[in-house]
């Protein structure tokens, strides 16, 4: 039987394999690995199989016999560059906004008015 140790020390035990999927009669969710997948350990009778760091949950389906379905794979180098890009804009769009908090009390404290700048346009693409 396999444990899967996920990033934030969590332990799903007593883990079948069928096909490239693994197989578990516990109550697995997308919420059981969601924020978790940083780092995945993937052992086989207390020996360590396998380490799968940027883990991606591929498949999670219940199957007709009453047992979970889950697979996990690495994040491929496209979904390491998009993810990175969607942290970057996340960032632009937060550093406009305090730009143009501090720009507004400025503006205010000078003259009395503000205006600030463009918090919608993206200067990453």
């Amino acid at each position: 039987m396999y444990t899967i140790k996920l990033a934030d020390g969590t332990e799903i035990k007593n883990v079948g394999m069928n096909g490239n999927c693994y197989t578990s009669t516990d109550n697995i969710t997308e919420k059981t690995f969601d924020g978790k997948l940083d780092k995945v350990i993937i052992s086989e009778d207390d020996i360590e199989k396998e380490v799968i760091d940027n883990a991606v949950l591929a498949t999670l389906l219940q199957h007709p016999d009453g047992y979970i379905l889950f697979g996990l794979r690495p994040r491929t180098d496209e979904e390491k560059r998009e993810a990175e890009l969607s942290f970057i804009k996340e960032e632009n769009r937060n550093l406009r906004a305090a730009f143009n908090d501090v720009n507004d009390v400025l503006l205010e404290l000078i003259f009395g008015e503000s205006e600030g700048i463009d918090e919608g346009k993206d200067d990453v693409e």
